[in-house]
């Protein structure tokens, strides 16, 4: 009979007086957010607009709202567009059947 001895802890055990080191203990980096902050009020006006801009693009595209439906309107209002590639396809077979009676009909020439 094998004797399996007991896994290896991967981390060390935490003692009384013994405190696993912690952020504070190292070199703090300053978050995104600060980083971006602190970029943001060393632009001109005039880029802090295009970045507010930006960030409402973000804020949108993240929200991922499901679109909406449009209403087709002017030539288009009225058209279903249920079949449209059974469409397409007979729109296809009748042009390419005029196309060869028209070249059938034309004199080749000599």
């Amino acid at each position: 009979m094998a004797i399996h001895s007991p896994p290896k802890r991967l981390t060390p055990k935490r003692r009384k007086g013994n405190v696993a080191p912690t952020q504070s203990r190292r070199q703090k980096q300053p978050s995104a957010k600060l980083k971006a902050r602190k970029l943001l009020e060393e632009l001109p006006v005039d880029s802090v607009t295009d970045v507010l801009e930006f960030m409402e693009f973000l804020r949108f595209k993240a929200a991922g709202k499901p679109k909406r439906p449009v209403k087709l309107g002017g030539i288009w209002a009225g058209t279903h567009l249920d079949n449209v590639e059974e469409e397409l396809r007979r729109l296809r077979r009748e042009s390419i059947e005029h196309l060869e009676e028209e070249l059938a009909d034309a004199e080749l020439p000599r």
